[in-house]
């Protein structure tokens, strides 16, 4: 018998996609699509979601929406996500919460093609336009995500406004300041981040990820035998470091506490039993911890 989740959390996907065939239930079917995308076989992923529309749509609908259209998106495949749409709009009701997630999939789909300067770009007045008037924070980095590709210069202002917003997500301002910073705006700027304020220069700025401490901190996480863990552990990393930009992240003295520390978390969350770590880990974890809570993430 096929342990799905232990491979899973193992990071054995080639093994599981050998055991495509034996899964006949919806969970271990979203196993074997998981281990597709993971391997970067998004494809063979599609096919199967395909294949199994109808097993998948009575076993979990919200989680058949989120794959198949990820899927797309990350295939690029703009036309198929209209038709798929379309198909599931005509499905039986199931409840609210699917309604409100068919709902959402136009824009959705929308703003992923505008990101991926798909078949339909978009000009400059009216990327002025949706920067001025979104508020959305997932669609609002979509729309950030589409101005590396355009001469940002005619933009500033609009990224000025974004950070000095009081109703602008902070991950949102994150990304307007990283832009900024990057084409070397000299306009000093002043706003509220994380409950604190900041008046600076974009340019004098140091880009988030780009500090020695992280690269240490991201390096021993990579170098973890148990990969799910480690997955978990650097995205946790990431998430406190873009919540404390502007400011620098105060990695302790030795690296090997906030590695070991964020692994203490990854595991946390993934419900697996954290090692017994020293008094100074478990500690340094609540720090973590307090502060990746207070910043509020956007939702994935």
């Amino acid at each position: 018998m096929v342990d799905w989740k232990k491979l899973s959390d193992n990071g054995d996907y080639v093994e599981i996609v050998s055991h495509k065939s034996e899964a006949v239930t919806a969970p271990e079917v979203f196993f074997v699509v998981s281990a597709f995308l993971s391997l970067g076989q998004g494809q063979k992923a599609m096919q199967l979601l395909l294949e199994k529309r109808e097993l998948l749509w009575k076993g979990n609908p919200s989680l058949l929406l989120k794959a198949n259209f990820e899927t797309r998106f990350a295939l690029r495949q703009f036309d198929e996500a209209y038709e798929d749409l379309r198909y599931f709009q005509n499905l039986p009701y199931v409840s609210q919460a699917i309604e409100e997630q068919l709902r959402d999939l136009p824009h959705r789909i929308r703003v992923e093609e505008i990101a991926s300067g798909g078949p339909k770009p978009i000009d400059e007045e009216e990327m002025h336009a949706l920067l001025r008037d979104e508020r959305d924070p997932a669609t609002l980095l979509a729309y950030l995500n589409t101005l590396k590709k355009l001469d940002l210069e005619p933009f500033f202002g609009d990224l000025h406004s974004l950070l000095e917003a009081e109703d602008v997500h902070d991950d949102v301002k994150s990304y307007a300041l990283m832009l900024l910073s990057a084409h070397h705006d000299d306009t000093t700027v002043s706003f509220e981040k994380g409950g604190k304020r900041f008046t600076l220069i974009p340019q004098e700025v140091r880009m988030p990820y780009a500090t020695p401490e992280y690269s240490r901190v991201r390096l021993l996480i990579q170098q973890g035998n148990e990969p799910s863990v480690s997955e978990v552990a650097g995205e946790l990393l990431d998430q406190y470091v873009l919540a404390r930009y502007p400011e620098t992240y105060d990695c302790p003295e030795n690296p090997s506490l906030d590695h070991e520390a964020f692994r203490y978390l990854a595991r946390k969350y993934l419900s697996i039993k954290p090692n017994s770590g020293s008094e100074d880990v478990v500690h340094r974890a609540q720090v973590l911890e307090e502060a990746l809570q207070e910043a509020s993430p956007l939702a994935s």
